[in-house]
């Protein structure tokens, strides 16, 4: 709201046409997950907040969306949907996660060359290999002698 005088008298005006109460909740959710870091970069910061106005907007965008369309079965979500659950969901959607994946791990494969350290020095394969320079060192795999 803001204080115009129209005629000689002051009158409060709507100063975002009906649209700050929207402004308003949007920024109470982003105070209510502060990400802000400090950071030696400016940019890196600045990023993080875009990214987490970003993620603000879509919950309210789809929490309008959810409420105008409560028909639609994938839209329903428990009574205590918040935004942290929103944000779990939306990073789980990102990275494709399965919730029914069981979570066991590939088997580990052995180490097949191991780093050992020679008797002499010699010249380094990959700095021959790579820059042509002759660098010495005095590791070499055991099983393949490089």
């Amino acid at each position: 709201m803001r204080n115009e005088k129209v005629g000689g008298q002051w009158t409060e005006t709507a100063v975002h046409g009906g649209l700050q109460g929207r402004e308003d909740r949007s920024d109470q959710l982003i105070a209510s997950g502060n990400v802000l870091m400090k950071c030696a970069r400016w940019w890196k910061t600045l990023l993080v907040h875009r990214i987490d106005i970003a993620v603000v907007n879509s919950f309210v965008l789809f929490e309008e969306h959810r409420r105008g369309h409560p028909e639609v079965r994938e839209l329903r979500r428990k009574s205590g949907c918040d935004q942290l659950a929103f944000r779990i969901e939306l990073v789980q959607q990102l990275l494709q996660i399965d919730d029914t994946s069981s979570g066991t791990a590939s088997p580990t494969q052995k180490l097949q060359h191991r780093p050992n350290v020679a008797d002499k020095r010699r010249n380094c394969n990959m700095c021959n290999a790579n820059r042509k320079v002759q660098q010495k060192t005095s590791i070499v795999c055991e099983r393949c002698g490089v």
